[in-house]
């Protein structure tokens, strides 16, 4: 009765546990899914290679991606104003 008893505690603290796990892996394969389009911004939750609502090409846009060396020419300056 008590090897009953200890196997039924086990399960109700690793079934939790378990669920736990399948629940944050599952939220990762859902994420996975998601992109933004860097043309207009759209989130989508798609695996297509086009944009639903701009049309732009999602291998293009990333392929065409540059980055500069220097970030410091890249960085803009902006002076603040109070507003009265």
């Amino acid at each position: 009765m008590l090897s009953l008893l200890g196997n039924i505690l086990i399960l109700l603290f690793f079934v939790p546990i378990l669920f736990i796990i399948l629940a944050f892996l599952g939220i990762n394969s859902f994420k996975s899914k998601f992109k933004v389009c860097t043309n207009c911004g759209t989130t989508l939750i798609s695996e297509s290679e086009r944009c639903l609502y701009c049309g732009s090409n999602f291998n293009k846009i990333e392929n065409n991606k540059s980055y500069s060396e220097n970030a410091s020419n890249e960085t803009i300056e902006i002076d603040a104003e109070e507003i009265q």
